[in-house]
């Protein structure tokens, strides 16, 4: 398997509200070789499945290696349950 194989495997468990299997994809992804829309994939998985300090991270790191991915996200409807954590939005406020 490939990066990109694990990786839009795991775009369908997120579709598929599987986070913790797209979670486990998109660390062997990561392993392969780090890029913004597996750590921003990253990100949303982790927030969804609770840990919001991960999501913050997986976040910064998404957006400090592209930061067009604030504008992806802000309207993204998935990452909409995230944004009440505070520091998750003042990664996303940044650069309007």
């Amino acid at each position: 398997n490939t990066a990109e194989v694990h990786y839009n495997y795991s775009v369908s468990m997120i579709n598929g509200r599987r986070f913790s299997e797209a979670v486990s994809h998109l660390q062997k992804s990561l392993a392969m070789g780090d890029g913004a829309h597996v750590r921003y994939a990253l990100a949303l998985a982790s927030g969804m499945e609770g840990d919001m300090p991960g999501a913050v991270s997986h976040l910064q790191r998404a957006v400090e290696m592209d930061s067009s991915i604030r504008s992806f996200a802000r309207p993204d409807a998935d990452f909409q349950p995230l944004l009440t954590d505070p520091i998750l939005s003042q990664v996303l406020a940044g650069d309007r």
